[in-house]
């Protein structure tokens, strides 16, 4: 497992990347999944509208900073959107959204050694399978989604999907197989409950190394400029980095307190969104 994380920024627009790898971040995505999204996300969920031109915009803005390809899952991928986007410039491509082994195989096959092969695992039986999955594939990173996990566990809150038993066990799969493991995304410390500061506790018990910066911890307000976007951009990076260096560091004591705290606020996240609903 890898000892530094791995802090992955959405983004196709080029200038935004360029602030993204100056202020540290490792991986900038451009998410080519919108198709296979607007048939399952609900009803006013972001779709991006990213596209193949992105990739070849955005790759001469970044010296050392990855870039990371999310493609169409298999239902609704063009057979050469792969070898386009490593064509590109890719230096990851990422499977989302799959449920077989057999998937995972062709996207392998198709990507071959050319770029890091990412498997997004977002549903139950990818992440209860993920054992058999890595055991015949070469998977250089896995990241869960814990969005769609959500939605396919019928879970009303999204952080509930975090302490389910199939994130557990994708973990274990992972630390069985040597690869690396990311889990979901964050917003900037102090906008929303549960706290990163708390959430970066589950990783350090999983034993993740990445999380995704998510929409809310990216937004730029219209009023500020860019060069105080970047200011802004930086600090709040810098404390979410403490936040995972010191979870990192707890004692298994208040490591266990620690996420009893943080379960006990999940739930109630999630009572409050049921009643709301």
């Amino acid at each position: 497992m890898s000892s530094s994380l791995r802090y992955i920024a959405i983004t196709n627009e080029p200038d935004v990347a360029a602030i993204y790898e100056r202020q540290g971040v490792t991986d900038v995505m451009i998410d080519l999944e919108n198709e296979a999204k607007s048939h399952r996300q609900p009803e006013g969920a972001w779709i991006s509208s990213h596209n193949l031109d992105d990739v070849s915009a955005v790759r001469p803005m970044l010296a050392q900073t990855r870039i990371i390809v999310r493609v169409e899952s298999s239902e609704f991928r063009e057979a050469d959107q792969i070898d386009e986007a490593v064509g590109r410039g890719a230096d990851a491509v990422m499977l989302p959204f799959f449920f077989k082994t057999d998937e995972v195989g062709l996207f392998c096959e198709q990507v071959g050694s050319r770029a890091e092969r990412i498997l997004l695992v977002e549903t139950p039986e990818s992440a209860r399978n993920l054992d058999t999955i890595l055991s015949n594939n070469p998977i250089d990173y896995v990241h869960i989604g814990l969005n769609d996990m959500s939605i396919q566990l019928g879970l009303p809150f999204v952080f509930q999907a975090l302490m389910a038993e199939e994130v557990s066990l994708a973990a274990k799969a992972c630390r069985e197989a040597g690869v690396p493991l990311g889990i979901g995304g964050v917003a900037k410390i102090g906008m929303f409950e549960p706290s990163p500061a708390l959430i970066a506790v589950r990783h350090a018990e999983l034993g993740s190394s990445g999380v995704i910066l998510n929409r809310s911890f990216c937004r730029r307000e219209p009023r500020l400029d860019w060069r105080r976007y970047e200011i802004q951009f930086s600090e709040a990076l810098s404390e979410l980095k403490q936040a995972f260096a010191a979870a990192k560091s707890l004692s298994s004591d208040h490591m266990g307190a620690a996420l009893r705290d943080l379960r006990e606020i999940i739930e109630e996240q999630a009572r409050d969104k049921v009643n709301i609903d």
